[in-house]
């Protein structure tokens, strides 16, 4: 399995009213519900400890690591861990530290000595470059409590969420058009439907991308087909974009616009459609 660390940025606070739902761990630490933002190759976890529950004695520690994890199992990120120790293990640690030695397989963001009833909260944010595994990730919180040299360790893990990122949604446009019967006045309405693919990010129509060239091919059959029809004519096309849920809301409603303006582009020098049937969504 392939396995990477990351830094984690930690801050830290006195806690005050949290705005998000907490997920409490065995321990008594509890957790704000998790925060993600992705923009391009940028992905970002954000979430919060709150330690003010928690009861650990004076020669035990707690080490918290995030953990991002592929649902196959076969990627996972590790964050540098946070600490929180009691004072007699704090003691040992500084020893040890003053030494050149170090007590953690990975260096902790942070160790915070614990103080008994002290309400405080530990912000985390995790930054790391985007790949592919990260879509179906789940992001777990590791705690371990360590006693002595002799004793054992407890480890428990706590679900953040079983998925990061929402699934892929590929664009849909559908094309309208109403054909009106011979015999007398009437409309008819039939509705046809395009699924176009764009670039991550992008806006511009490539024909031969992914399987645009079969659904152009097949919008452009229907309309040479009723421009054959004397008997039938475009009283409207109807074009909506769409765009998947990564990134911002007014970026997304930008790139879903010019997805839309770009397949109506195509329409009108293909076809030689006027401007004024064209409806963009």
């Amino acid at each position: 399995m392939k396995k990477s660390i990351y830094t984690l940025i930690v801050c830290t606070g006195i806690a005050g009213t949290s705005l998000h739902a907490q997920i409490a761990g065995q321990t008594g630490i509890a957790y704000d519900t998790l925060q993600v933002e992705k923009v391009d190759k940028q992905l970002t976890l954000t979430t919060a400890a709150h330690i003010s529950n928690l009861s650990l004695k004076s020669q035990n520690m707690v080490v918290i690591t995030p953990i991002l994890q592929s649902k196959d199992e076969k990627h996972s990120v590790r964050s540098n861990p946070f600490v929180v120790t009691g004072p007699t293990r704090m003691k040992a640690i500084e020893r040890e530290t003053t030494f050149g030695n170090s007590p953690f397989e990975h260096e902790p963001a942070l160790i915070i000595r614990y103080k008994k009833k002290e309400k405080r909260t530990i912000p985390m944010r995790l930054q790391i470059y985007y790949e592919d595994w990260m879509r179906n990730a789940s992001l777990t919180i590791e705690e371990n409590n360590i006693g002595c040299l002799t004793c054992d360790t407890l480890s428990r893990q706590v679900e953040l969420s079983a998925r990061v990122l929402p699934p892929i949604v590929d664009p849909v446009y559908e094309l309208i058009y109403v054909v009106p019967p011979v015999e007398e006045v009437k409309v008819r309405s039939e509705k046809h439907s395009a699924y176009l693919n764009f670039e991550v990010g992008k806006a511009v129509l490539l024909r031969d991308f992914r399987n645009n060239a079969s659904e152009l091919a097949n919008v452009n059959r229907i309309v040479n087909e009723v421009h054959k029809d004397a008997n039938l004519k475009f009283t409207e096309f109807t074009v909506t974009g769409y765009a998947s849920p990564e990134g911002s809301y007014e970026s997304n409603m930008r790139l879903s616009e010019n997805r839309a303006r770009a397949f109506a582009a195509y329409m009108k020098e293909q076809h030689d459609l006027p401007a004024s049937l064209l409806k963009v969504n």
